[in-house]
């Protein structure tokens, strides 16, 4: 899908009218939204692919070991891997956002190498998988302390789970840092408006 859309952008690109002058080069993006962007690739290192790698191996890093034996048995060694590797790959498409290389596709992209990338291609993607992770944080979390105030888990056991309620605090956060990196990409992008 991601080529496919890669290759329906330039052709749009390339075939449809111009709309206004378009920026030349490289537009660098905020200071803030660079720091925005480094926070969201790290964010899915450390509070998703840390701990469950961990627990892939066997390590009751954040949970407890009976807990961990149970899920040990739900899972596929594979899925396991693939669970603990995605996010932070997906992480690093953000840093397309604070990048030449998402404003401009790279030399070696066949048919559109060295054109630029048109700006809703990056920044409706971005925003909706900001606004996903976000929305996805707030209601785990929303639903975790329904549990606990409807006194389905006890505090005992959010001290020995602690880790799995921090990854949904990992995705609220990286849901704001995505969407903060997409705003100053946006801003950075903006074509000026004929006057």
């Amino acid at each position: 899908m991601l080529v496919g859309g890669i290759a329906f952008a330039g052709l749009a690109n390339a075939v449809g009218p111009p709309r206004g002058p378009a920026p030349t080069g490289f537009q660098p993006v905020p200071g803030w939204a660079r720091r925005w962007a480094y926070l969201a690739v790290a964010l899915p290192i450390v509070g998703w692919a840390v701990p469950h790698g961990l627990w892939v191996l066997g390590v009751p890093f954040g949970i407890s070991g009976q807990k961990l034996s149970g899920a040990d048995g739900d899972l596929s060694t594979a899925t396991g891997v693939a669970i603990t590797v995605v996010p932070p790959l997906a992480g690093l498409l953000v840093l397309g956002l604070v990048q030449r290389w998402g404003q401009q596709f790279p030399p070696w992209v066949p048919g559109l190498g060295g054109r630029r990338v048109p700006r809703l291609l990056a920044v409706l993607p971005a925003g909706t998988v900001a606004i996903t992770l976000a929305t996805y944080g707030v209601l785990s979390f929303g639903v975790f302390a329904g549990q606990v105030l409807d006194g389905e888990q006890s505090w005992a056991q959010v001290r020995e789970g602690w880790a799995t309620i921090a990854t949904l605090l990992v995705f609220l956060g990286w849901g704001v840092a995505v969407g903060v990196t997409t705003a100053g990409y946006a801003a950075a992008t903006r074509r000026p408006v004929d006057g």
